[in-house]
């Protein structure tokens, strides 16, 4: 599978830099083109790049070639360690479990959650003690972009997600 523009996301997409030694790298960012052509754009901004800009025979870019940028990953799981502490399904999902269990944040681009989870579907977890949300744990072999396309965690869950990185850059 390939990507260029993501056109079913409102925001964000593939965007074309050159680097400090004049080469075309394409990385992937959730923030609005707009914002990062009037204010920059930061590390952890970038959601991954693709590497050696590897292309299809249509010249899009190659989703295998996209390499997840660990700053992004990084505050992507501090971001859902403190915000899924507040979603109502999660929580009930916890007074539910055993103790020792885990409630699991499933990538929603999964489309049948009841059928068996592949592994790189799942973004995280929480473990469940004394019935509640317990210890965060970020799934590292969770794909950002797969052939179905970006990381899906709920459209007001992305917007606090792009607030909280826009939050990062520093007023003009």
């Amino acid at each position: 599978m390939s990507v260029e523009k993501n056109k079913e996301e409102q925001q964000g997409g593939v965007i074309n830099i050159t680097d400090k030694d004049n080469q075309e790298v394409y990385l992937y960012s959730i923030l609005p083109e707009k914002f990062i052509r009037e204010q920059g754009l930061l590390n952890v901004a970038v959601v991954g790049r693709f590497k050696d800009n590897q292309r299809d025979e249509e010249g899009n870019l190659v989703v295998d070639s996209f390499e997840a940028n660990p700053d992004f990953i990084h505050l992507f799981h501090e971001f859902l360690d403190s915000m899924g502490r507040y979603s109502s399904a999660l929580i009930t999902q916890a007074t539910r479990q055993a103790e020792g269990s885990w409630v699991y944040i499933i990538d929603q681009r999964v489309e049948d959650v009841n059928a068996k989870i592949a592994p790189e579907d799942i973004i995280g977890g929480f473990k469940v003690e004394n019935g509640k949300l317990g210890e965060y744990a970020g799934n590292p072999g969770h794909i950002l972009l797969t052939n179905k396309g970006i990381f899906k965690i709920g459209i007001q869950l992305k917007q606090e997600l792009i607030n909280l990185i826009m939050s990062k850059y520093k007023p003009n």
